[in-house]
């Protein structure tokens, strides 16, 4: 399938983060379905508390958070339209896009009423943070968190959540102030610990926050769909309106066991892409009809079809953790 369009395909495969975002591209009709090998290493939909490759795959495509950063580091509108930084780097203003909506399933209409549809407001920033930085959540990317102001002291118990020098001056108006400039604050904020969460909503789940999709509720380009023994579907969610719509229509994560062939069936055009180690790609028979993209942590190759190749790879920023 040969695509006249730029689309941007982003896979960080490291030890701490894999996400995966396919971004939006015009002029074609046609559905467009990836298949993808995990591990199913899988026990929550909560990106405050992702801890593994899968949780991180599934967290950076169906949440959406403040900015997107590109492989050159340059910084990119997500909910915040815009935003200021502070002459001593320390205070960050950002304002967010109006309107933007979660994406409501039946048994979150069930559990939250017909009428509850709220926007996504710098409160669900503030209290997504403060989750992260609380030392009840036990926040995998917490070091990355820890350089905003009272952040360590909320962490240590010594001061409540309130302390955390994240403030919503307005619903649409987030402050977030830092004890030290952070060079990397911008890939902080992009990554799965710093995406929103609606408190009303946390509350209504009574402890089960991202046990399963009952208990999920997502504002990024794709919402979990279905969740089986043996893979997990992820589909286009059609309500969001954020700054990166994508035309990937269904992304299905297969679960693959430890017999699983995963060179033979990316060869066979089974799996759009996959992650190969070195050994694993050094006995690929048709390297040719591959993109092919050396990945150093953990080393190996990012492989993409020929069907996909047309959407190129764009490398995310890691967590400083």
């Amino acid at each position: 399938m040969k695509q006249n369009c730029k689309c941007i395909f982003s896979l960080l495969l490291c030890a701490a983060l894999v996400c995966a975002l396919f971004a939006g591209c015009g002029g074609r009709n046609k559905q467009l379905d990836i298949i993808y090998p995990i591990t199913g290493n899988i026990t929550s939909f909560d990106p405050q508390v992702a801890a593994t490759q899968d949780e991180y795959l599934i967290a950076e495509n169906c949440y959406e958070g403040l900015v997107r950063v590109e492989d050159d580091g340059t910084v990119k509108p997500a909910v915040a339209v815009d935003w200021t930084v502070s002459t001593d780097q320390k205070t960050y203003t950002f304002h967010l896009r109006q309107g933007l909506k979660w994406h409501l399933t039946d048994a979150v209409t069930e559990r939250m009423g017909k009428n509850w549809d709220p926007d996504i407001t710098a409160h669900d920033f503030v209290f997504a943070l403060q989750r992260a930085v609380s030392p009840q959540t036990a926040c995998p990317l917490y070091p990355a968190l820890s350089g905003i102001a009272g952040a360590q002291q909320v962490y240590t118990k010594q001061k409540s959540a309130s302390a955390l020098q994240v403030k919503a001056t307005d619903d649409y108006t987030l402050v977030i102030t830092l004890r030290t400039p952070d060079a990397g604050f911008f890939s902080t904020l992009s990554g799965a610990a710093a995406m929103p969460c609606n408190k009303e909503f946390f509350t209504a789940t009574k402890g089960r926050y991202g046990l399963g999709t009952e208990y999920s509720l997502f504002n990024g380009q794709f919402y979990v769909k279905n969740q089986l023994d043996t893979s997990y579907t992820l589909n286009k969610n059609q309500e969001y309106k954020g700054a990166n719509p994508t035309k990937v229509d269904n992304i299905t994560l297969n679960i693959k066991d430890e017999n699983s062939k995963v060179p033979e069936k990316l060869e066979s055009g089974y799996y759009d892409a996959a992650f190969l180690t070195g050994s694993e790609y050094g006995a690929l028979k048709k390297k040719d009809d591959l993109t092919a993209i050396p990945m150093p942590t953990p080393p190996g190759h990012f492989c993409l079809t020929p069907t996909k190749a047309a959407y190129p790879m764009k490398k995310c920023a890691e967590p400083s953790a």
